[in-house]
């Protein structure tokens, strides 16, 4: 098991975003999957100059924001594990709004090995499980 700090989590994704930066994709919005992609999108909104929206993937099912099909957006998680959250989300801004592979940027903090979804900028391969600063509480609390 891998516990994150605070520290190294904000400057991760500082980090991260700077990768982004690199990449020369020129969003016009952030997209935060509900809930890990949250920090990490409030910070990229703030890093990268561009709104924020959040969508909600539950049960197979995402509750959506209204975008056009040439908006160019960031899609940003904490991790791909398996790779559904992620894959979801991209299926469906193609499927639902148009959206074309070069209008998309998908990021992700960490990836597992085995991922079925490679995000297209990520921070780093991690062999072991990920306990966020978020989440350590919880995770103590769960485990004693």
């Amino acid at each position: 098991m891998i516990e994150i700090s605070w520290d190294k989590y904000i400057q991760s994704i500082k980090e991260l975003a700077g990768r982004v930066k690199n990449a020369n994709f020129e969003a016009d919005k952030i997209i935060a999957i509900n809930r890990g992609g949250l920090l990490i999108g409030l910070i990229f909104s703030h890093q990268l100059n561009k709104p924020l929206y959040i969508i909600d993937i539950r049960e197979n099912k995402v509750k959506w924001l209204d975008l056009n099909r040439d908006d160019k957006v960031i899609v940003v998680d904490d991790i791909s594990d398996r790779g559904d959250t992620l894959r979801l989300a991209e299926n469906t801004m193609k499927e639902m709004f148009g959206l074309s592979n070069d209008n998309i940027l998908t990021v992700t903090l960490y990836i597992r090995p085995d991922t079925g979804f490679i995000p297209d900028i990520y921070f780093e391969e991690v062999h072991d499980w990920v306990v966020f600063p978020y989440e350590i509480d919880i995770y103590r609390r769960g485990n004693s």
